[in-house]
């Protein structure tokens, strides 16, 4: 099955990182996108969501996202509704 949580990343970016690592601790497959080296990807979350920053946690199924990750607990809360239905 095709992965619906996608986490848009830059290369350096920690806090990426940290998203990563938390969704791995709640065993939520999920698949990378490093906007760094995909200009079509970066297009759309400039352009499409109008994002800049990075990581958005995005939800294809729903369409729906989250940008940043500091992990605390309200950080956290919106990451466990947006990926609920899972």
């Amino acid at each position: 099955m095709m992965s619906t949580i996608l986490v848009y990343s830059t290369t350096d970016c920690v806090n990426c990182k940290r998203l990563e690592h938390y969704l791995d601790s709640k065993g939520i497959d999920y698949k990378i996108v490093n906007i760094d080296d995909d200009p079509v990807e970066r297009s759309f979350l400039l352009n499409d969501l109008k994002v800049r920053s990075v990581p958005v946690l995005y939800n294809s199924n729903t369409r729906n996202y989250t940008i940043g990750y500091d992990g605390s607990k309200v950080t956290q809360d919106k990451i466990d509704n947006l990926i609920i239905d899972l």
